[in-house]
């Protein structure tokens, strides 16, 4: 019952609030590896098995007599809930599904339902589908979908609160795949033209209001043109309608100010 309510709670979050598709590309890849594996190889069941049907359908918890073993899709599935209310920060309702996992890993194997692989199998394949997901649903997000950063993830912390130092784990598929991309900084209705080259930036491609004063704490900018913006201190001061090529070292770069990320 927790496992199907915590399902629920997910596909609401992710049906009214999230903006990426890193959810369903978890659990796609979870169900479609658990039904090849199901499909080429069958295995016998377990000696003394006694998982029944219990008079309670369940949407994440398969009772009776069917090939589910290799590793568990249950556990695999809760897992990746778990980790999205982690990602939300919603505690919780972490606490509650880690409890709910923990239970019914023992209640698999006291009524042997699976071996004791397909436990560890299931946590293995969750957790693993969920990273794979996380690094790789830019694809679908930014590059087909045209999803900024900011809306994909609104909780992102970008610096660290006690040595401030980047902690942008998507810096190198920017830099890999986007080295040229162009965004537009909408100020007062009037669009700045930037073109960023080689920068990975955490928030790139989005499309902030933003003032008329805009800083960039680049420290090591190597090349600022035309010449004609004034440089102090590390801040750019735009006007309306200027356009500009800022090229800095490749490597992460983020700013204090979420306003610099467009």
């Amino acid at each position: 019952m927790i496992l199907d309510l915590g399902l629920l709670l997910q596909l609401f979050l992710w049906t009214f609030y999230a903006k990426s598709w890193r959810y369903p590309i978890a659990v796609v890849l979870l169900y479609f590896t658990r039904f090849l594996m199901s499909a080429l190889y069958k295995m016998t069941y377990p000696y003394n098995y006694i998982w029944e049907f219990p008079g309670v359908y369940s949407l994440t918890v398969a009772y009776g007599q069917y090939s589910a073993f290799y590793f568990s899709q249950t556990i695999g599935i809760s897992v990746i809930n778990m980790l999205e209310f982690r990602d939300r920060k919603l505690r919780l309702a972490q606490w509650i599904m880690a409890l709910a996992i923990f239970g019914l890993s023992l209640m698999l194997l006291f009524c042997r339902g699976h071996y004791s692989i397909d436990i560890f199998g299931g946590f293995i394949f969750g957790h693993y589908f969920w990273i794979f997901a996380e690094n790789r649903s830019w694809i679908i997000d930014y590059a087909l979908m045209k999803i900024p950063f900011h809306k994909r993830f609104p909780l992102f912390q970008t610096n660290c609160s006690k040595c401030k130092a980047p902690v942008n784990r998507w810096a190198v598929h920017l830099r890999n795949d986007f080295p040229g991309q162009v965004t537009n900084l909408k100020i007062d209705n009037e669009k700045i033209g930037i073109k960023i080259d080689d920068t990975p930036l955490a928030k790139f491609g989005s499309q902030p209001e933003i003032e008329r004063e805009v800083e960039f704490k680049y420290p090591k900018t190597q090349e600022l043109l035309p010449q004609s913006l004034e440089g102090v201190n590390n801040t750019l001061s735009l006007t309306e309608g200027q356009n500009f090529s800022l090229k800095v070292p490749p490597q992460p770069i983020v700013s204090n100010n979420e306003k610099d990320f467009s």
